[in-house]
């Protein structure tokens, strides 16, 4: 019975993101695919993860979807927590924000790297790899030398540009300024 009662409970949490979306974009995604299948929204998702999840069993994708998910989201989060940071301009323990700041930046896009090294199997390949991996490790060391600052021109000069787009997009808005 308590297990009836949790997918119920599931169930209805699925139908009231999908049927009341506020994203403009998602809304109209939702209502363009329910016309093309000709399916409820909620019978659509279900179809949806149900492939998904085959997919991940017939071609082992999980361990490339684990890493995605558990990627993308956290980077997203500590880089709005940036922003917002190098706004406020307070003191966390003993280090500045622009310190603090500069620290997850360096680790948001170390771990896109490692993250997109093991999707692609880069470990396992030898030859011009070599270099790869010395041409790598001076541009980790210039994101992190003092005097360089490289994280945080990374950030300003390309990450932040592309996080307000990535915002803007998400939030249903035409603007990504």
């Amino acid at each position: 019975m308590e297990n009836s009662r949790a997918l119920a409970a599931a169930h209805d949490a699925v139908v009231q993101f999908l049927y009341t979306q506020e994203n403009p974009n998602i809304r109209l995604g939702l209502e363009k695919l329910e016309q093309l299948t000709g399916l409820k929204r909620e019978k659509a998702f279900y179809v949806a993860v149900v492939m998904v999840s085959l997919l991940v069993v017939l071609f082992s994708l999980g361990q490339h979807i684990h890493l995605f998910f558990g990627l993308t989201y956290p980077v997203l989060a500590s880089l709005r927590a940036v922003r917002a940071l190098r706004k406020s301009k307070i003191n966390i323990g003993s280090k500045s924000s622009d310190e603090v700041c500069k620290w997850i930046v360096y680790w948001c896009i170390f771990a896109t790297f490692a993250t997109i090294e093991i999707m692609n199997g880069v470990g396992e390949m030898r030859g011009f790899f070599q270099l790869y991996w010395l041409l790598k490790s001076v541009f980790l060391v210039l994101l992190y030398a003092p005097g360089t600052n490289g994280a945080m021109v990374l950030y300003e000069m390309g990450i932040e540009p592309a996080m307000m787009r990535i915002d803007a997009v998400s939030s249903g808005s035409k603007k990504s300024s």
